[in-house]
């Protein structure tokens, strides 16, 4: 219908919807049909991109792929990024937020959950009310303006005034650098403030000058000093003092550490934070460190510390500037773990936070290693010229993205036109969407790359998806994108054991029997394993809702009560060390002060054997003058006798 004809046919219904039906059936029939139409529209205009793109099938051009990744709401808005740069302790991320806390409405999105609680209680403390949203996590406060997220849990479709997106280089990391790029691309905000390092300046300016948005450049200066000790520690642990922070790479050796720290300063106790540690047990860990009167002086820390954490940090020393990574073999496939060095910016980041505090540091922070072999190599690291720049930014595909690729070479995967998807699927279809995704993908400028790391990490997750289940592609995605511990057996089984309720349509309840087990459990490391699968459940059942994860309340009282277990074995064992560390300095002492009775015994008899010797000696010696006399005075008799010829 022209518009005249559907005007006239609206001020008709106007004047009869009242007290005739049948014209409002009819006009429900019309508005209906103009809907329909609308979708057979834009089903030819995907038609159509799709045959263009068939002719194309192994390049697609920046500026489309820009806009295939950007909202059809973002296309429409002209916003304004400002990317806030300098090193670590200059103060970036704090202005940007004092700006978030001025608009009307905005969102922070942080890489950790600590980042993200850290601006929500600091924004809520302002009276500036904001909700809380992470994978695990979820706090709503009424008439609240402000979210404070992780990247991934970013929600782009809402409206907002201001956004933050904290850590801007990890737009190119191979592992998550796909949600930097959606929330960079996504955000629906007047004005987008960018935090991070200058590494990634060219990157971001690329991108808003092909998406038409204005942009603009903030540099920040350290604001406390930072300098590189000319001599390393040496590797005597005894030359650590009050405020050092030890840097080691995995678990076993944070523990290692600390009992080798502990031992060499008996008296010192030791805080503990690593990757796999709650993150509230770190930041209580943090608290305890950064407290003067806790008695714990001295951190041993793996690189968990270069984000997310303010610490009273005086010295950063590194036990070694090398660490063992998973690479995958570029002849067979197969993933093998390989000793690199450590990238100059990840040693910045962490040598950063040395010396942030400039009334508790007025002489700045300093950075050293353990032995003399690494300290040259920390030197190179720490050289600020030494900049490595983004080139391109991390994608993954979607659900709707997999599918279309499956169209273009006639997969075996059944898809309506309109780009919904009603048949199941095996998880070996997503793996060839996957492969295909990463294959085909190519830019011209390079603009894009497909997160490798990620994709690898999705295909080891989807192996534990048994091949006999069929589910629809987006519930795979979301299983494939779940945080499984998958170097653990046990977690793997729980996680196959989920998917296989949710594929029978059944509701996926806790293993109480697993729970029970591992709630008794003396030892740290199995807390720390039901830890991780709890926020596992919890993550699966905020994504696929409370009707298929009926225990999500449980799982979060559990949560927090293996929590509260997991930060008194530390304290306990840390109390343990301390008290072998006291038993061990009682028996030095007692041997101490046995070897001085042992030592003085044996100084008084040598003192009396020396006397009596001496005695002996002089008795001898008169004894011996006698004789000589006697002998002396017998051959002067001797010689008289003979002269008077007797």
């Amino acid at each position: 219908t022209d518009k005249n004809t559907n005007d006239d046919f609206c001020e008709i219904h106007e004047l009869n919807r009242r007290f005739d039906p049948l014209f409002q059936a009819v006009f429900e029939y019309h508005s209906v049909y103009k809907q329909k139409c609308m979708k057979a529209q834009k089903r030819m205009e995907y038609q159509q991109k799709v045959n263009e793109m068939r002719e194309f099938p192994d390049a697609i051009d920046t500026h489309s792929s820009i806009n295939l990744l950007r909202p059809p709401n973002v296309r429409r808005m002209r916003r304004k990024i400002v990317y806030h740069y300098g090193p670590t302790n200059s103060g970036k991320t704090y202005l940007a937020v004092e700006r978030l806390c001025q608009a009307k409405s905005g969102v922070y999105a942080g890489p950790l959950r600590l980042l993200a609680a850290e601006s929500f209680h600091r924004m809520n403390a302002k009276g500036v009310y904001t909700n809380l949203m992470t994978g695990q996590e979820k706090v709503v406060v009424p008439f609240a303006t402000h979210v404070a997220c992780t990247v991934e849990m970013a929600n782009t479709s809402t409206p907002v005034e201001v956004a933050v997106l904290d850590e801007i280089q990890l737009i190119a990391d191979s592992s998550r650098g796909w949600a930097w790029t959606r929330v960079l691309l996504g955000f629906q905000s007047q004005e987008v403030h960018v935090c991070g390092d200058g590494s990634a300046r060219k990157l971001v300016r690329q991108i808003a000058q092909e998406c038409g948005d204005e942009y603009e450049e903030v540099q920040y200066e350290r604001r406390n000093s930072l300098r590189v000790a000319q001599t390393s520690l040496l590797g005597n642990l005894k030359n650590l003092r009050k405020g050092d922070c030890l840097i080691v790479f995995g678990r076993k050796l944070c523990f290692q550490m600390k009992e080798e720290v502990e031992s060499a300063n008996p008296g010192v106790r030791c805080a503990m934070i690593y990757g796999k540690l709650p993150p509230e047990t770190r930041s209580e860990q943090a608290r305890l460190f950064n407290d003067a009167t806790s008695g714990f002086d001295i951190l041993i820390s793996t690189d968990a510390i270069g984000l997310g954490l303010n610490l009273d940090i005086g010295r950063i020393i590194f036990v070694e500037v090398r660490k063992f990574v998973r690479v995958r073999d570029k002849f067979n496939g197969l993933l093998a773990m390989k000793r690199v060095e450590l990238e100059a910016p990840h040693v910045r980041q962490i040598a950063g936070r040395a010396g942030r505090d400039k009334i508790k540091f007025p002489n700045g922070g300093e950075v050293t290693t353990l032995h003399r072999r690494d300290l040259d190599l920390l030197k190179k690291k720490m050289v600020h010229g030494l900049q490595v720049e983004q080139k391109s930014a991390g994608i993954i595909p979607s659900c709707e993205g997999i599918i279309e690729l499956h169209d273009l070479t006639t997969t075996k995967l059944n898809r309506r036109s309109t780009g919904k998807q009603h048949n199941l699927s095996s998880v070996s279809d997503l793996v060839d969407g996957l492969n295909l995704y990463e294959k085909r993908f190519r830019t011209a400028e390079k603009t894009f790359k497909v997160c490798s790391k990620r994709i690898d990490e999705m295909k080891e997750t989807c192996e534990l998806i048994g091949d006999h289940i069929r589910l629809p592609m987006s519930a795979q995605l979301d299983f494939a994108s779940a945080p499984v511990d998958r170097s653990e057996n046990i977690s793997k089984d729980e996680f196959a054991r989920m998917i296989e309720l949710y594929s029978k349509r059944q509701q996926v309840t806790l293993n109480l029997e697993i729970i029970t087990k591992y709630l008794q459990a003396k030892e740290l490391y199995w807390l720390e394993r039901l830890y991780h699968m709890l926020e596992l459940y919890i993550y699966l059942g905020n994504a696929f809702g409370r009707t298929c994860f009926p225990h999500l309340d449980p799982a979060n009282a559990l949560r927090r009560r293996v929590l509260s277990k997991i930060e008194s074995k530390i304290k306990e064992r840390t109390n343990v060390q301390a008290a072998k560390n006291s038993m061990r300095k009682t028996q030095n002492q007692a041997r101490e002060k046995e070897k001085s009775k042992t030592e003085k015994y044996r100084g008084r008899v040598e003192a009396k054997k020396s006397k009596k010797r001496m005695k002996n000696r002089a008795k001898g010696k008169a004894e011996s003058n006698a004789e000589k006399r006697r002998k002396k005075d017998d051959d002067m008799f001797e010689e008289l006798f003979l002269f008077n010829g007797v």
